[in-house]
């Protein structure tokens, strides 16, 4: 092993070698007096593999290392966690308390059980799992690595203690835990051209890495584009209270019923989904690459081309050249026509300013239907609306109110530097769907080659839709330290910023050479992902769109509305930007394309639906409940995992019929009848955490002597109900009809 320099004028060096650590623990299933502690620890480090059962164990092993390889800020060994938050509750009251170098501590974390970075002097913690995206099975299987994780061999109902005797299949599962983990990062590595001296830290840092090396490249990007788009506190704060993420919505009218095309007199049931969207969106979609100004204040007009109140008109009319985010101050809003099935007023952008119990509102999904004053109320509250979402909200509702302020922001053609690589990653990523085909037939479904190419579409699919998170990265974020000298961690976070705070942050962010994308242009993106698919929703016809996740539709349709989405898609096309694949193909951004038809939908509320399509054995049922798990292991037989799939205990399959009957098929129709608010799943439950701090001490669990400091308990729930969620709250309101010019 040798210490691998960082760059020539960096003084930091990293050991060539990681260290693998994972953790197995228990805790006393006392709900009134929780414990947990550690079972074993699993180390895997040059060549060898360590079992340590307690904490103390760990501590020595890793002092001896210190010393060993002199590790220190300066000299640093990098240990791979792959669910770093929870394995580190467990031991990072040790680490602190018992080796060096605790002032010399480097904490990142999104937030207080979300560690991404823990560094102590020499000791560098990351979490795979951040890295890699995939639970370390998955990973294993995609890689195709030699040492796949063992699946099925703990019984976590059974209570193990430190002085537990662990039988050969806990053990093999608990050393090819680090094992296959091991392998996953020498091929992760691999796929990306690094060792440990550049891999980043999370799985954006890739896509991250690349865009500033293009960036970096063009000498004239910095200067002529990212300072010039540097935000003052309070165009930041616009951008904050704008920004939202993509559409999910559920058709209200249709809520818990199946729907099946022909017994509403249409023809087809149509999924379709966007190309690629948020790329689409970067490459062709006017953005705020330019710099920006006050256009309209009310107290001033401070800025303005001319002077007087402004409408909403004129603030459309300012696109394309110009990107707008608008303050509203509102008293009442409804929707044109009650017939909308898909409203786009977002409840939590509404700012109520402590208030919110003085207003009806009617609510379908977190979206507003209408609201207004209680009586003898007035109160108004505020909203911030960019350009496109502005055109949605004009068409779809009426609106009492005041325009207060309107920031404008110069649209500019992306910079060459950044659509190099998006077209890069768009492009590779058909080439090497081609790629993968071709090994398919020529070596085999399973063959090396084929796997290989199926790892390099994957990272390349990966990579491409990472850009958007690059490009949304907030600039302001607070900080967070943990101090186990307490009785509990002290998570210390500068909390609200005040102005002062957001400047000295946003100065910070300009001039670091390690930044370089504009906030604003990320917050746009996903106001863009709206109005397309807004557009194509008039389309189709408010009654027959059935449900929306930011880049999809399902709805009903026949002949004619595919024509006119057809129509739209050839619209769309003419001004769309495209590469050239390998094969002399032009491959179009901005596309809305097919997927499979359904038999039958059902949708319940936002992430939270089943469809039927015809399979190769017949109708198959697909669901997606957001909290309940695709499935889950309910049993091994000769050494592979049985699971029962959500889908399956939807349909009635027991744990019992499962195993007893493994040919039973499954009622698809059954199945989504039962997908109601009222299912109760008692199989695929999910499970529940809990963090519990205390100093190191040792205590006496059961009459076994524990050395714990707390971490976290992970409990599997014994039942878990679908949530009626965000539904609509039926409010009788009668307003009095007003609007906002």
């Amino acid at each position: 092993m040798k210490f691998l320099q960082k760059g020539r004028y960096n003084k930091i060096k990293i050991l060539d070698t990681p260290l693998i650590l994972d953790t197995e623990t228990a805790w006393n299933h006392d709900e009134n007096d929780p414990k947990t502690w550690i079972v074993s620890i699993q180390v895997y480090f040059n060549g060898k593999t360590f079992l340590f059962r307690k904490p103390s164990e760990l501590i020595k092993y890793m002092a001896g290392l210190i010393r060993t390889y002199d590790l220190n800020d300066e000299r640093r060994l990098i240990i791979f966690i792959h669910n770093q938050s929870f394995d580190l509750s467990f031991l990072l009251p040790y680490i602190q308390l018992y080796l060096p170098y605790k002032e010399d501590r480097h904490v990142l974390l999104l937030d207080e059980h979300k560690i991404i970075n823990y560094r102590q002097g020499g000791l560098d913690f990351r979490c795979s799992f951040l890295l890699t995206q995939k639970s370390l099975e998955k990973l294993g299987r995609d890689l195709n690595v030699e040492h796949q994780k063992k699946v099925g061999l703990y019984d976590y109902d059974k209570i193990l203690y430190q002085d537990s005797t662990l039988s050969e299949n806990q053990k093999d599962y608990d050393i090819y835990d680090v094992l296959s983990l091991n392998d996953c990062i020498a091929k992760q590595l691999s796929l990306h051209g690094d060792d440990l001296r550049t891999v980043p830290l999370t799985h954006t840092g890739y896509i991250r890495r690349k865009l500033r090396q293009s960036c970096r490249r063009d000498r004239y990007y910095r200067k002529n584009y990212f300072t010039k788009t540097k935000l003052d506190p309070e165009a930041y704060k616009f951008c904050v209270n704008a920004y939202s993420g993509g559409y999910t919505h559920n058709n209200r009218m249709m809520k818990d019923k199946i729907i099946i095309p022909e017994k509403y007199g249409m023809k087809y049931g149509k999924h379709r989904d966007f190309r690629s969207f948020y790329p689409t969106i970067l490459r062709k979609y006017p953005l705020p690459w330019g710099t920006y100004s006050v256009y309209y204040d009310i107290t001033s007009g401070a800025d303005r081309l001319f002077h007087g109140d402004i409408t909403v008109k004129e603030i459309l009319d300012l696109s394309p050249k110009f990107s707008t985010i608008t303050m509203l101050e509102l008293k009442t809003a409804w929707l044109k026509d009650p017939e909308i099935s898909m409203p786009f007023l977002q409840k939590s952008k509404c700012f109520f300013n402590d208030h919110e119990n003085d207003f009806l509102m009617k609510i379908d999904n977190g979206r507003i239907i209408e609201i207004k004053n209680k009586e003898g109320q007035e109160r108004t509250f505020e909203t911030y609306v960019s350009g496109q979402l502005l055109r949605i909200l004009s068409e779809q509702y009426h609106m009492e109110g005041t325009i207060l302020k309107v920031y404008r922001f110069v649209n500019r053609e992306i910079p060459a530097c950044v659509a190099e690589v998006v077209d890069e990653l768009f492009k590779a990523k058909t080439d090497l769907k081609y790629k993968e085909k071709d090994c398919e037939k020529q070596f085999g479904q399973f063959a090396e080659e084929t796997i290989d190419a199926h790892q390099n579409l994957m990272l390349s699919k990966s990579l491409l839709n990472a850009i958007y998170g690059c490009m949304a990265m907030n600039p302001v974020r607070p900080e967070f330290d943990i101090d186990y000298d307490q009785e509990f961690p002290v998570y210390i976070s500068s909390g609200k910023f005040t102005d002062d705070e957001i400047a000295g942050a946003l100065e910070d962010y300009y001039k670091g050479r390690n930044n370089f994308l504009p906030y604003q242009v990320g917050c746009f993106i996903t106001e863009w992902s709206k109005y397309l698919l807004y557009e194509f929703m008039k389309e189709i016809g408010w009654k027959n769109v059935l449900y929306s996740d930011t880049d999809s539709i399902f709805y009903l349709s026949d002949d004619q509305i595919e024509r006119r989405v057809e129509k739209l898609n050839k619209e769309h096309e003419k001004t769309a930007p495209f590469v050239v694949d390998s094969k002399a193909n032009k491959i179009y951004y901005d596309v809305f394309e097919e997927e499979d038809d359904f038999l039958a939908f059902k949708g319940l509320h936002s992430k939270c639906y089943g469809i039927i399509t015809e399979g190769k054995e017949g109708p198959e049922l697909k669901a997606t409940i957001a909290g309940i798990p695709a499935q889950t292991i309910i049993a091994m037989k000769k050494d592979k995992p049985v699971y029962l799939t959500r889908e399956e205990e939807l349909a009635g399959i027991t744990k019992y019929k499962k195993l007893h009957n493994p040919h039973f098929k499954m009622d698809p129709w059954k199945a989504l009848d039962r997908l109601n608010d009222q299912f109760v799943f008692t199989v695929n439950t999910g499970t529940t955490a809990m963090y519990y701090n205390t100093k190191p001490d040792i205590i006496d669990i059961d009459g076994h002597r524990i050395e714990t400091a707390g971490g976290a308990i992970i409990r599997k729930l014994e039942s878990k109900i679908i949530k009626n969620i965000d539904l609509c709250e039926e409010i009788e309101i009668e307003i009095e009809r007003g609007n906002l010019s």
